[in-house]
C-alpha cells in the first residue's frame, strides 16, 4: 500500500527523502464516494481541498483496503510536488457527466506513480458543513438538484440490471431513492432488518405529480449507523387500514395470510452470479468451489380485523416463516431447490404443479396461522397500488400472545 497512516496511533514518518513535504501537497478531505467499479477496476473517489489555495481536486484511490481510513476533515500529505495526473480513461464517460452535473468538476485525477500519502486526524465532524443534512419531512423546502444527506431505515423495493429502488423511512416519513448500480453495488447488509443508515450525496428531485424523491450520484455512499429497536420506535400495534390510509408508514401488525399470490426462489453461484443447475454453476468457465446464494421473493394477501392488503417479502428466512416451514422442512426444501436451480409459482399459472416443492405452497395456502410482522408501507410503481414490505415476521405463538396482551392492557 502507498498510504501511511498517522493520528490516533503513533505518528509515522515518510521515508527520509520525503520528510520535507511541500506545502502545496497538503490537502483536507471534504467528501468521499462508496466503492465503485469501472472497466474491471475497483476504486473510490475522494474530494480534496488544498490547504494553500483552496483548490478542489476529485481523486481516484485504488487502494480499497484503505477506504475506511480516509475520513472527513482529515488532512492528507503527498510526497510529490505534483501528486496527481488526469485519469484519461474517464474522458467522455458517464463518470465525467455525473461529476460535471452534480459536483461542478470537469476532471477526475489519479495519483502519480510512487506518490506516497500520509493521513492525519482532523476535526471530528459528521460531514460536509455546506450541504443539507436533515429530516425527510424537510426535503420539500430544498431546491431540486441540491445535494443532500439523509438518515433512516432502508428497505429494497426492486432491483433491475443497472438500477435499484429503495424506500427510506424516518419518524413515520418515507421517501423513495433510485440508485444507479452501473458503477456501484449497494451492499447486501442494507437488507438487514432493524438497521439504520445515513446516505450521503443524494440529489433531491420532484416529479410532475409533485412527489419528492432522491437519486444517487457517483459520490453516493451508505454509512451504517447501528440497530434501531422496533419495540422502542414502534411500541404500538398498528393495523392494515392505518398503513393503507398513510396514517402510519411503518408499524407492527398481527395478521393472517389469505393467499399466496406469487413465489419465486433461485440459487445463484456466489462467485460469478450465474444460475445453479443440478447443484452446479451453469457457467462452464466458472472454476470456483460450489457455493450458492439463495434468493427469493413472495407476494401474499394478508388480513387483520381492519383490512386486506398485498405484502411483499424478499428475505428468504421471512419467506420460510410465511410458508410455515420447520427447520427440517427448510433443509429438505433447499436440497430439492438446489437440484432444480429455481422455482416459481403464481396463482394464475400452475406450470410447476407437478413439482414436489409445489406441495409446500399448497400446504401453506390451506392452513390458518397468526403472524406478527414489522412492515413498511409503499406504493408500487406499476399500478400505483399501496402495498406492504415485510421487515420482520414471526409465527411464534408466545411472541404474538405477548404483544396482544400488552395491547389489551394499554
Amino acid at each position: 500500500s502507498n498510504v501511511v497512516f498517522a493520528g490516533d496511533l503513533e505518528r509515522l514518518n515518510l521515508p527520509k527523502e520525503n520528510d520535507e513535504l511541500p506545502t502545496n501537497s497538503s490537502y483536507r478531505i471534504i467528501n468521499k464516494s462508496g466503492i465503485l467499479k469501472f472497466k474491471n477496476c475497483e476504486f473510490f473517489l475522494v474530494e480534496l481541498v488544498s490547504h494553500e489555495d483552496e483548490m478542489k481536486q476529485l481523486v481516484k484511490i485504488e487502494d480499497i483496503g484503505s477506504y475506511y481510513t480516509w475520513k472527513m476533515e482529515d488532512s492528507c500529505f503527498f510526497s510529490l510536488d505534483q501528486p496527481f495526473k488526469i485519469w484519461k480513461e474517464a474522458f467522455n464517460t458517464e463518470l465525467i457527466l455525473d461529476i460535471q452535473e452534480h459536483f461542478h468538476a470537469t476532471e477526475i485525477f489519479e495519483l502519480n506513480q510512487n506518490c506516497k500519502v500520509k493521513l492525519e486526524k482532523g476535526e471530528d465532524i459528521f460531514n460536509r458543513g455546506d450541504d443539507f443534512t436533515g429530516a425527510i419531512s424537510k426535503l420539500k423546502y430544498v431546491r431540486d438538484g441540491e445535494i443532500v444527506n439523509i438518515s433512516g431505515q432502508i428497505c429494497e423495493l426492486e432491483r433491475e440490471e443497472e438500477s435499484a429502488v429503495f424506500e427510506i423511512s424516518e419518524n413515520h416519513h418515507t421517501i423513495k431513492l433510485y440508485v444507479n448500480t452501473r458503477f456501484m453495488e449497494p451492499g447486501r447488509s442494507l437488507k438487514t432488518p432493524g438497521t439504520s443508515w445515513t446516505i450521503f450525496n443524494l440529489v433531491k428531485q420532484t416529479s410532475k405529480k409533485k412527489n419528492v424523491y432522491l437519486t444517487s450520484t457517483l459520490m453516493t455512499r451508505f454509512q451504517y449507523c447501528g440497530q434501531y429497536s422496533s419495540e422502542q420506535t414502534l411500541g404500538f400495534l398498528g393495523s392494515i387500514d392505518s398503513l393503507q390510509s398513510g396514517k402510519h408508514s411503518v408499524a407492527q401488525i398481527v395478521f393472517t395470510v389469505n393467499e399466496i399470490i406469487k413465489l419465486s426462489f433461485e440459487y445463484l453461484c456466489s462467485s460469478c452470479g450465474s444460475s445453479c443447475q443440478n447443484g452446479r454453476c451453469s457457467y462452464v468457465g466458472c472454476q470456483a468451489p460450489a457455493k450458492f446464494d439463495l434468493n427469493g421473493s413472495i407476494c401474499v394477501s394478508i388480513s387483520d380485523d381492519f383490512g386486506t392488503v398485498l405484502m411483499v417479502a424478499k428475505d428468504v428466512q421471512h419467506i420460510f416463516t410465511l410458508l410455515n416451514l420447520k427447520s427440517l422442512e427448510v433443509k429438505k426444501f433447499c436440497e430439492e431447490l438446489k437440484s432444480v436451480g429455481s422455482f416459481s409459482y403464481s396463482k394464475w399459472n400452475k406450470q410447476n404443479s407437478g413439482h414436489s416443492i409445489y406441495q409446500h405452497v399448497l400446504s401453506a395456502d390451506s392452513q390458518f396461522h397468526l403472524y406478527k410482522g414489522l412492515v413498511k408501507r409503499y406504493t408500487s410503481k406499476s399500478k400505483n397500488e399501496v402495498k406492504l414490505f415485510c421487515l420482520e415476521v414471526t409465527n411464534d405463538t408466545q411472541v404474538i400472545n405477548d404483544i396482544l396482551e400488552r395491547e389489551l392492557d394499554r
